[in-house]
C-alpha cells in the first residue's frame, strides 16, 4: 500500500463538515479506530501552532497540516507562514508532512505530500 493511501479510505457521513474542527476530529477518530496513533495539537498558540498533528501507522509517521475550503479552490496561501515554515523544514529533513484539504462541496478530501502540493501551485 502506498503511504498515501493508508489515510485516504475513510467515508465521509452524508451530513459532512462546515468547519475544520469538525472534520477533523471525525477524520482523526477514524483514523484511531484502525489503531492508528494520532496527536491534535492545541490551538491555543493559534499563530504559533506549525500544523494541526501528528499521526503514526504501520507505514509512516506523518506531520499533518488540515484545510477546508468551499470547492476545490485551494491556494498554499491559506498556510500561514509559520505553517509553510514548518512543512518545508520538515520535507527538507526527508520527513513525511502533508496536507489534507477537505471540500464541503464534494464532501470529501484529498491527501498530498506537501512538496508535490508546492509543485503544483507555483
Amino acid at each position: 500500500m502506498k503511504q498515501l493511501e493508508e489515510l485516504e479510505w475513510i467515508k465521509m457521513p452524508d451530513k459532512g463538515f462546515k468547519l475544520e474542527k469538525d472534520f477533523t476530529t471525525y477524520w482523526l477518530w477514524e483514523l484511531w479506530k484502525k489503531w492508528f496513533w494520532k496527536k491534535k495539537w492545541s490551538d491555543w498558540s493559534f499563530d504559533m501552532k506549525p500544523y494541526d498533528c501528528n499521526i503514526a501507522t504501520p507505514e509512516a509517521d506523518y506531520y499533518c497540516e488540515i484545510k477546508v475550503i468551499k470547492k476545490d479552490e485551494f491556494s498554499l496561501k491559506v498556510l500561514r507562514p509559520n505553517q509553510l515554515k514548518a512543512l518545508e523544514d520538515l520535507t527538507n529533513l526527508w520527513k513525511n508532512a502533508i496536507v489534507v484539504i477537505y471540500s464541503i462541496e464534494f464532501n470529501n478530501y484529498k491527501v498530498y505530500k506537501y512538496s508535490d502540493l508546492k509543485k503544483l501551485f507555483k
